[in-house]
């Protein structure tokens, strides 16, 4: 008979956790980017009792295996999950951290460089940063 360590209980609730944060994240919009904090909120919501170090620790297993996809953002980490496009753009706001999907002329460029130099493509990602329209109008002690 084995006995069970206090870390035993947390590492198999950890196994659990991130199969069940990867079904709540597809729930939300494709291209919404959640902090962890927005995802722990989400979890609360849906009546999950985790800690936030579950979260971290579940959200940063999913990224590792490649089941969710984080943008940095200025002040934190966003994540969402892995799309199916081939190309996979943001523009992301220096000040408020805004993060937003877009399509650039770098779209299609990918492509054809990759098969300038004999790859096979299969995805790239471009992230642009910069001050949001809403920034620019706030007055220079707030930006």
């Amino acid at each position: 008979m084995s006995e069970k360590l206090d870390g035993d209980d947390e590492q198999a609730k950890l196994r659990g956790v991130p199969a069940r944060l990867r079904a709540l994240l597809d729930t939300v919009p494709q291209g919404t980017h959640l902090t962890r904090m927005e995802i722990y909120d989400l979890t609360k919501a849906a009546g999950w009792s985790l800690s936030l170090s579950t979260i971290y620790r579940a959200l940063d297993k999913l990224y590792a295996d490649g089941l969710v996809s984080a943008i940095r953002t200025r002040r934190t980490m966003a994540f969402e999950g892995v799309t199916e496009r081939p190309v996979h753009e943001h523009l992301i706001c220096f000040h408020c951290g805004e993060a937003i999907e877009c399509e650039t002329i770098f779209s299609q460029l990918g492509e054809q460089i990759a098969k300038y130099h004999g790859f096979d493509f299969e995805h790239s990602e471009l992230i642009l940063k910069g001050i949001c329209e809403k920034c620019q109008k706030l007055p220079d002690s707030l930006a």
